[in-house]
């Protein structure tokens, strides 16, 4: 069983982590917590949630990370995993309201604990940034969280590699930690798909690529199986018309894949993981399992990578050098 060091924290994670955003939503909770304990069974330690996941359905707010909570309570296994949760996103959903501000980053916080049922969280996101707000007051406000022992380490997502930069240059400067990850869409589709329709949410670019070869921090990417594109399209191409990914540079990827599978002996959806476990720098994909067929198939991507020439085909056709 591999472990991968986060950069600058003692957080060793298994290779994927698991996202619960739909836990409760699609399927019960038996379901859901069934699934927690196949992720631990087979390795797996990092858990990934969000203040707001799940608040989309009526019935509950952050039913996400009261489940997650009660999990943790229910099994006593606190000390296996490491939890991962965020805070600072516009509220209402679907709302412009940008939440950064000190008070409301502790407000958030707070109730991520008391949902959690825990006193510490492992890896604390900041969900959206505001780039109107200069960064020092944010920085200021997750040190102080850190050194309160509210939170063990702090991540970026949905932030741009210049708001990084910048903000872990004024975290530097103060001998703080700074961000030690940055989550934004990344699969490999995600560079040749149709826009979506929250500009708030990053996907991965060129100028990220560089960012995690020269800052060093991990990615730890959301929508890491595109949807499940690549393998719907192998079992049925009518499955994935009208999907934001079915483009023709993605059509093209898949072939690629398709051609170079035997070789690799690895599922669809193992191949498209491996894609982002191939990268010289810490990649902790997030995917998410709504059956533990589904998260079995992604567990077994551990450890794997595609060969050199797969990787040099798929590079060629994103135009993209790593």
């Amino acid at each position: 069983m591999s472990r991968i060091k986060i950069p600058n924290t003692d957080l060793d994670v298994f290779p994927i982590a698991l996202g619960v955003a739909t836990i409760g939503v699609n399927g019960s909770e038996t379901e859901g917590k069934a699934l927690l304990d196949r992720f631990v069974e087979r390795g797996g330690n990092l858990i990934d949630t969000a203040r707001v996941y799940s608040d989309w359905v009526p019935g509950e707010m952050h039913r996400s990370e009261r489940i997650l909570g009660d999990w943790l309570a229910e099994r006593k296994i606190r000390d296996q995993v490491l939890v991962a949760t965020k805070g600072g996103h516009p509220y209402p959903l679907g709302s412009s309201l940008l939440r950064l501000s000190p008070q409301e980053l502790e407000e958030d916080l707070n109730g991520s604990l008391k949902s959690l049922r825990i006193e510490t969280i492992d890896l604390y996101w900041l969900h959206r940034d505001d780039p109107a707000l200069p960064v020092g007051p944010i920085m200021d406000c997750l040190h102080r969280f850190q050194t309160e022992g509210k939170i063990r380490f702090y991540a970026a997502s949905n932030w741009s590699p210049d708001r990084i930069r910048e903000a872990n240059a004024y975290a530097k400067e103060r001998g703080y930690t700074g961000f030690v990850a940055s989550q934004v869409e990344w699969n490999l589709g995600v560079f040749h798909r149709l826009p979506g329709s929250d500009s708030t949410m990053l996907g991965f670019s060129s100028e990220f690529l560089r960012l995690h070869h020269e800052v060093g921090i991990a990615a730890i990417p959301y929508a890491a199986q595109a949807g499940g594109y690549f393998g719907k399209r192998s079992i049925n191409p009518e499955l994935v018309k009208g999907n934001p990914y079915d483009t023709p540079v993605n059509r093209k990827l898949h072939a690629c894949l398709v051609s170079a599978q035997t070789a690799t002996g690895l599922s669809m959806n193992q191949m498209v993981l491996a894609y982002l476990l191939s990268h010289r720098f810490p990649v902790v994909p997030l995917v998410g399992c709504r059956t533990q067929e589904q998260l079995d198939d992604s567990m077994g991507a551990d450890g794997c990578r595609l060969p050199e020439f797969v990787l040099a085909e798929i590079n060629g056709i994103l135009k993209l050098t790593d």
